[in-house]
């Protein structure tokens, strides 16, 4: 979390977007909750920090034993408008971890969001 802070300070105000493997589960991210999430949940909001996953059959991490979403997708509220689309992608991964896929960019004047 320290790495982080450092990173916003340095930021200084700049769209800041933020792949986590937090290790904990929360329903912030359409999961159960566990203590470990907590802290991360309040270091979030005290730094202003908005989660972006959204609800999917998928989860972000699979292995033997279970399946969960530890993995988040975390902006400021200067590249919230910038993170689009946000999925867990169905596609077949070399890690335990799934693709997390996303569009980057503002929105078309022309589309409605």
């Amino acid at each position: 979390m320290q790495k982080i802070e450092t990173t916003l300070s340095h930021a200084k105000g700049a769209s800041v977007i933020i792949a986590m493997d937090r290790n904990s589960r929360s329903t912030s991210s359409h999961d159960v909750i566990n203590r470990r999430a907590k802290i991360v949940e309040e270091f979030l909001m005290s730094n202003q920090l908005h989660i972006i996953n959204e609800e999917s059959c998928y989860t972000t991490f699979r292995s033997s034993r279970f399946a969960s979403n530890i993995d988040l997708t975390v902006t400021n509220i200067q590249a919230l408008d910038i993170v689009r689309d946000w999925v867990i992608s169905g596609q077949e991964s070399c890690s335990d971890h799934s693709v997390l896929k996303h569009v980057l960019g503002m929105a078309h004047p022309d589309r409605q969001v």
